[in-house]
């Protein structure tokens, strides 16, 4: 039976992107080996490239060869099947660790989660500067009913080294500082067409991960309250939103 051209193009993706055979039966155009492989090393070179470009701290601190070798093989084992190209490399921190490649450098799935956090937030949602005056006064208003939110498609993390100390050297091409094992906590999110990058305390990431399931101010304070009453929250709240981490509604 004749193959329709949707199948024989689906077969041929397949022999790209998961490396299987492509079935030259009932095909009008027998294609070769060597075909296929001269469009799958074009396939996974521009896929690479892509992944130095979002992980472009990791790819200059390992270098070119074995940073290649690295997004070789996860571009072969997780193929693109994203309608968005830009959604490509999600998962290379996760890859990083299955595959036991930060044994030498332990920071290596902290520091792919914060570049991929950062592409996140540079492709995401551009949210304008906080109106401070407004912000307080609908707390006033609604006070304990005030809904509040974070900045959009804003990115909270938590590492178990300051990975930002080598993200900020390589943006001011300085020599990469030394990382030892300490916990941070970051926020990014995109503030007119700038992506912002903001060192937390525990404290502060902890509050912010209750906003982030859409409470109130009266269930963050409780919630809050809970496990923490050395910190006076009016002027921790008031901090936060002159940061810019918190909205109101």
């Amino acid at each position: 039976m004749e193959r329709t051209l949707s199948e024989i193009q689906i077969d041929f993706s397949q022999s790209i992107l998961k490396n299987k055979n492509f079935d030259e039966k009932n095909n009008p155009t027998q294609m070769q080996d060597d075909t296929v492989n001269l469009y799958q090393e074009g396939v996974f070179s521009r896929l690479i490239i892509l992944l130095s470009r979002v992980y472009s701290v990791t790819h200059h601190f390992l270098g070119e060869e074995l940073f290649g070798l690295i997004a070789h093989q996860f571009v072969q084992q997780y193929p693109s099947t994203e309608t968005n190209i830009l959604d490509y490399g999600k998962y290379f921190s996760d890859f990083i660790v299955f595959n036991h490649f930060e044994k030498n450098h332990h920071f290596l799935p902290c520091l792919t989660r914060f570049e991929w956090a950062w592409h996140c937030c540079f492709h995401g949602y551009n949210n304008s500067s906080p109106d401070l005056n407004q912000l307080f006064s609908t707390i006033e208003e609604k006070q304990e009913n005030s809904r509040l939110h974070l900045p959009h498609h804003a990115q909270l993390i938590r590492t178990h080294f300051p990975v930002a100390n080598l993200w900020f050297a390589h943006q001011q091409e300085k020599p990469y500082p030394p990382l030892l094992p300490d916990p941070a906590y970051y926020m990014l999110w995109q503030e007119s067409e700038k992506v912002k990058i903001e060192t937390l305390t525990k404290e502060e990431y902890l509050l912010l991960k209750l906003i982030e399931k859409n409470k109130n101010l009266e269930e963050v304070c409780f919630f809050y309250q809970t496990f923490s009453t050395e910190i006076e929250m009016d002027s921790f709240f008031s901090s936060l939103c002159q940061k810019g981490c918190i909205s109101i509604s």
